[in-house]
């Protein structure tokens, strides 16, 4: 298997993204961590727009994947999403999840955690005391 790294970018603190050759396919990996519930919605909007930005660098024979932490909850309940949302989520969808949601909708990509079943202990990614 051959793979050479063609580029590394860095947008800032949350978004880097890799340009890799892997057995003759580009392929872009982005690793993004969005603000945390409970910041302030210009910093989302900004992580949003900026993610955005990014991915729209990727010519359109090229893949991609993004990975890190999207801080939302995209929910079990699929509402006719089923082509990027497999129904297995953590609790209801929230303000955050509807926006990963969206953005998932908007880029035409799957959002791959929801389609495995996973035990209730995997569901969260990040705990804190007993939340």
């Amino acid at each position: 298997m051959t793979k050479e790294i063609l580029e590394v970018n860095r947008r800032n603190d949350r978004i880097i993204w890799v340009r890799l050759i892997v057995e003759n396919c580009t392929v872009n990996i982005f690793s993004a961590y969005a603000p945390q519930i409970g910041r302030s919605d210009a910093g989302k909007d900004c992580f949003w727009s900026d993610l955005e930005e990014e991915m729209e660098k990727v010519p359109v024979d090229e893949r991609y994947l993004v990975g890190g932490g999207l801080n939302g909850h995209v929910g079990q309940i699929n509402h006719a999403i089923s082509r990027i949302h497999g129904g297995y989520g953590y609790d209801e969808r929230n303000t955050e999840g509807e926006r990963i949601v969206d953005f998932a909708v908007s880029k035409d990509v799957v959002l791959v955690n929801t389609f495995f079943t996973k035990w209730q202990e995997h569901l969260v990614t990040c705990k804190s005391g007993r939340r």
